[in-house]
């Protein structure tokens, strides 16, 4: 089917926003170009309509991939802001809030990120219901951020809770029961359970590697934390190479200034000291935990 006139200029426009979205890499690194782009989709919705949230999201979502976390955050608070006038309390307006908690805690903020995830959990619990699939990957991402606070208590009973939910629906070889796993092996990981973290961190490897590929940065967190834990069960040289694995991925895909490439080169410098056997404390996503003697 032929669309002509304006309708028509406004699909090209559309359509040229999130190839530049999607193969620009460096696209928007400054705030300026970031703001330019959040008037252009403006300009081509000529206000506040919903099509543009999902716009905002789509280049949220590819900035996020690329690791330039505060382009994603400019789009998904449009996106937000949008939802929120339009929808009101209704699952699209949930997942906005859920995709600036997951860039919040990318960069270490985890606070943030659990405000804006229970948000997204209020919203979920109310429209979707208890047990919804959508409802329980927030729980377990808060849980993982309680558990990132040192939070356990609070942490470990809403990353458990989702399990059977997430089985139920995707099985256990989809990438969100992967997701799920991480979270548990955070819980163990904080608690120093370092057998119990690294079972789940393995399981969750095998799945996410399977989905995604064994070079895709979205198994970095996977290599981080199985590389920690390795090094903690006396696996030093083993664990550093998931480390540098994870840090050259992170590399690659997010630049040498990116957070959470930053995050991955500390714990192998850390790792690779002397002076870390040592230490009474180690790095963990921009946190200390102290260790037991």
């Amino acid at each position: 089917r032929r669309v002509h006139g304006a309708y028509f200029d406004k699909q090209l426009k559309i359509l040229e926003l999130e190839e530049q979205g999607y193969y620009g890499l460096q696209l928007f690194e400054e705030a300026e170009k970031v703001q330019k782009e959040v008037e252009a989709v403006r300009e081509i919705y000529d206000g506040d309509d919903l099509t543009a949230a999902l716009t905002f999201s789509s280049l949220g979502q590819v900035f996020y991939e690329q690791g330039n976390y505060e382009a994603s955050l400019e789009f998904y608070f449009e996106c937000l802001r949008i939802r929120e006038t339009q929808l009101g309390h209704h699952p699209q307006t949930a997942l906005a809030y859920h995709n600036i908690g997951a860039v919040y805690k990318n960069i270490g903020e985890y606070k943030r990120a659990l405000d804006f995830y229970l948000e997204s959990m209020k919203i979920e619990e109310e429209k979707l219901g208890k047990d919804h699939l959508d409802t329980n990957v927030t729980y377990h991402r808060i849980g993982r951020a309680y558990c990132l606070m040192n939070q356990l208590t609070e942490g470990y009973p809403l990353i458990e809770k989702a399990r059977n939910v997430i089985v139920e629906n995707v099985g256990e070889k989809h990438q969100l029961f992967g997701d799920y796993l991480l979270s548990l092996g955070i819980y163990y990981y904080v608690s120093q359970d370092y057998k119990k973290a690294l079972k789940s961190f393995g399981e969750a490897k095998l799945i996410l590697e399977a989905v995604f590929g064994a070079n895709d940065v979205r198994v970095s967190d996977i290599y981080f934390y199985a590389g920690s834990c390795l090094i903690k069960l006396n696996k030093k040289e083993e664990g550093l190479k998931y480390l540098k694995l994870c840090y050259e991925l992170r590399r690659s895909n997010y630049g040498e200034e990116n957070v959470k490439t930053q995050e991955s080169y500390k714990a192998c410098l850390l790792y690779t000291s002397d002076a870390a056997d040592d230490l009474l404390c180690v790095d963990l996503g921009g946190r200390r935990i102290i260790k037991k003697k």
